[in-house]
């Protein structure tokens, strides 16, 4: 992938869970400034720094990051695109050992929850995505619509 230039719309977002940038790609894509991202995961942040060399990448769990400075850095953003991790909570996962604790990484974005990233950035969007748990289990069938 690499950085179109395009018309911007104005609208200013960050990217967390970011992956290789996905989400990112997609919104600008469709005109908007991708400012940052976060993720955790090294070689996520590799492949994003190359794939979108004028956003700011932040390494590292969000909420260990200083994210009050950060949204002072950054300044005014609109749009936040969150994609936390969801393998602990669908069928991804298999028999392994699941952690509890992963499903919290959704709620870091939550303004509502007054939690760090969206309670510094207070974005007007939020855009989270999830997995919902057992959406094509074999127990209950396939829930895509008949072609």
């Amino acid at each position: 992938m690499s950085q179109r230039s395009q018309r911007s719309s104005g609208i200013r977002a960050i990217d967390l869970f970011c992956g290789a940038g996905g989400s990112s790609w997609g919104a600008q894509s469709a005109g908007i400034e991708i400012v940052a991202a976060f993720d955790l995961w090294p070689l996520a942040g590799e492949n994003y720094k190359e794939n979108f060399p004028k956003a700011k990448f932040y390494p590292g769990r969000l909420e260990k990051l200083r994210v009050k400075e950060i949204a002072e850095d950054l300044g005014k953003i609109d749009l936040i695109l969150a994609s936390p991790e969801c393998t602990n909570h669908s069928l991804a996962k298999g028999n392994k050992p699941r952690c509890d604790n992963s499903r919290n990484t959704a709620f870091q974005v939550n303004a509502q929850a007054r939690l760090p990233v969206a309670a510094h950035f207070a974005p007007p969007i939020t855009r989270t995505t999830a997995v919902e748990p057992g959406i094509l289990s074999p127990a209950i069938g396939s829930t895509r619509p008949p072609r």
